[in-house]
Order: structure tokens, then sequence, then C-alpha cells
């Protein structure tokens, strides 16, 4: 079958034609664009007064040393982790006055750790020796 040259010019002609007649049906193309919403200029937008704040896990470290825990006091927010560490050369125990938590016996260079998930004041001590005491403040 042979084509003659105006056959073959028609069809290369619809074929080039076609991505145009298919941009020209599509929905919306005929719509002019809105404009902006913003107006851009060099300024930059202020931040808010109060972002929100950021979760981020906090810990916080007690040496137990020289029969003391040091610090004697910490204060942290709900969700944070406090570890105790023994740097003494006897045996210690973190035990909260109210029996909340209790470490049992904690050897040299041994931890323990608790997560604070409620506020409040939580005094503990030594139940080998009385005379330790301190204090976790959960804000």
């Amino acid at each position: 079958m042979k084509f003659s040259a105006k056959l073959i010019l028609l069809i290369i002609a619809v074929l080039l034609a076609l991505p145009v007649m298919a941009g020209a049906m599509c929905p919306g193309d005929d719509e002019e664009e809105a404009p902006p919403d913003e107006v851009m200029t060099d300024t930059v937008p202020e931040a808010p007064a109060d972002p929100p704040p950021i979760f981020t896990p906090v810990s916080v470290e007690v040496s137990i040393s020289g029969l003391n825990y040091v610090p004697e006091e910490v204060t942290t927010d709900r969700g944070a982790t406090v570890i105790w560490t023994n740097n003494d050369s006897v045996d210690h125990t973190v035990t909260a006055d109210d029996a909340s938590f209790d470490s049992g016996t904690i050897s040299q260079g041994e931890s323990f750790k608790y997560i604070f998930n409620q506020s409040g004041s939580y005094p503990y001590h030594c139940a080998i020796h009385p005379e330790m005491t301190g204090m976790v403040t959960v804000r």
C-alpha cells in the first residue's frame, strides 16, 4: 500500500496537534490563575509569642558519693528519668519515703533509674544509711 505525500503530511500534522488539543481539553485550563493571597516582601514574619513546647525526654543524674546524694535535691519535668549511680565503696538504696519506688541494694558502680510521670515532691532515703536523704520535685 502506497501513501501519498499529502496523507503522510496530514498524519504528521494530526500527531503534532494532539498535545495542543489535549491541553485545550483539560478542565480548569481556560480559567485565569488567581492572584496570590499574600504579597511577598523582604520582611520576616514574627514568631508566635508562645510557641508550643517540644517534648524532649530528660534524664537527671544523681551521684551517690561520700554517704550523700549529689545533688541532694533535683527538680525536673514529668516524664524525666532520674538515674542514681553508686560511686561509693559501700552499698546503698534509693527508697521513696512513701514506698512508691525502691532500688533495692545498689553496689559500687551500679545504677538505678526511675521515670517520674506524676507531678509532685518525692522525698527519698537510703534504707541502709537512713541519715542519707534526697528530694525529687517534678513539675
